[in-house]
């Protein structure tokens, strides 16, 4: 009886999350670009990805080089 009662439980749980999806999604089960090649890496990205990224390597590279000059 438990067995079937939490089989039963994960299944509505399940069920649960794919109705809450499919209604934030726009009734869409997937959303395409998830599966473009690069979306593993990076996601869907924002367009001014590129400039921030950049901006924070430099400043990642000269906080480092601070540090390591101190040391």
């Amino acid at each position: 009886m438990i067995p079937y009662l939490v089989l039963s439980s994960v299944l509505i749980a399940l069920m649960g999350v794919v109705v809450i999806g499919r209604r934030t999604n726009g009734g869409q089960a997937f959303n395409l670009d998830q599966f473009r090649s690069q979306a593993p890496l990076a996601g869907v990205l924002p367009a001014d990805h590129r400039p921030r990224r950049e901006y924070h390597d430099l400043v990642a590279a000269y906080i480092n080089a601070d540090v390591f000059r101190a040391a």
